[in-house]
């Protein structure tokens, strides 16, 4: 009776959406991140210098992000997404939280000396990295004492373990999430 879209449609034409609207049957979007958010419409809604985003964010498609969106406004009961991804967006949507199992973290008080620091950006430039690891040199260059690691592209149970060494995790700057790491 009700049908979850994650990311995109299964059909480049939205076909599908239309033969479940026409079942009188339900669907949700959910909106992730670059399947609609554009640059340009971020940067008017929120300003900053995205010149250390990833070059294929420059130069996206505008009219295929508009394509998705206007099909999910026109067929959804429900879009969940987040701020800096409705830029381009006329009907309103609901907030998405992504929820996790916290069951997987083990939890423990860490007596590490020098603190332990992570990020693990899926994308560097979208995420802040360049700014993360500028505050990371100037804060050794003031004597702080601090283990910095630039995680990427390793799998998640690697990731999780490192989380359970670390005291500190960077999540991304710019964006207003859910990140997948966050």
């Amino acid at each position: 009776d009700v049908f979850v879209f994650i990311w995109q449609s299964l059909q480049k034409n939205f076909a599908d959406y239309q033969l479940i609207k026409a079942a009188n049957k339900k669907i949700v979007t959910i909106f992730v991140g670059s399947e609609v958010r554009h640059i340009s419409a971020f940067q008017q809604e929120f300003g900053g210098n995205q010149a250390s985003w990833e070059k294929d964010f420059h130069n996206e498609d505008l009219n295929s992000k508009i394509f998705t969106l206007r099909n999910a406004e026109l067929y959804s009961d429900l879009i969940l997404s987040v701020p800096d991804q409705a830029g381009l967006a006329i009907r309103p949507y609901d907030h998405l939280y992504l929820p996790f199992d916290a069951t997987k973290i083990a939890f423990k008080i860490s007596e590490n000396k020098p603190l332990k620091v992570i990020h693990a950006p899926s994308r560097s430039g979208i995420k802040g990295t360049e700014l993360i690891n500028s505050t990371i040199a100037r804060l050794k260059s003031e004597g702080i004492a601090l283990e910095y690691r630039l995680l990427q592209n390793i799998p998640n149970q690697q990731l999780l373990e490192e989380l359970m060494n670390a005291d500190v995790l960077v999540d991304e700057l710019y964006l207003h999430g859910p990140g997948m790491l966050g």
